[in-house]
């Protein structure tokens, strides 16, 4: 029980790089601009929702909604690429650079994706369902008169 209480006064664990990790490496470390990119948009900008005025703007909603998206790509950057960039060891820190290898099947995966997309929407149009209830209804409409 008193490891368990220790432990949970510190946070998530005691271990002193996971502690240097959270409290200088993201804020201060190579890709600090992600990290305070995600607290800006995740943190910040979820505040102006409190404005009345502000939550009845739809424009104003979308670029919100947009910011909140890249801060929520950003959390995931920070989760995996900054966890893992910094091991263990000091001599093995260093910035993520993605090589030619993680370009490729990045842009792979976007390309399969948009084939798989594009393929299903040649099998199953793109067309609502109760568009085409509302055109039948019309047309036999238009057949009585």
């Amino acid at each position: 029980m008193g490891t368990w209480s220790s432990t949970s006064r510190r946070g998530y664990s005691a271990d002193t790089a996971e502690r240097d990790q959270f409290f200088s490496g993201r804020p201060f470390g190579p890709n600090n601009l992600v990290f305070w990119t995600m607290l800006v948009c995740n943190v910040g900008v979820t505040q102006l929702l409190w404005f009345r005025r502000i939550r009845r703007n739809v424009r104003v909603l979308f670029v919100i909604s947009l910011l909140i998206n890249v801060g929520m790509w950003c959390e995931r950057f920070v989760i995996v690429v900054q966890s893992l960039q910094t091991e263990y060891l000091p001599s093995k820190w260093e910035a993520y650079t993605p090589t030619w290898v993680d370009i490729g099947i990045f842009t792979g995966t976007l390309g399969f994706f948009s084939l798989l997309f594009l393929g299903f929407l040649r099998l199953v149009p793109f067309v609502a369902a109760t568009e085409m209830k509302e055109l039948r209804h019309e047309l036999a409409h238009e057949e009585r008169a």
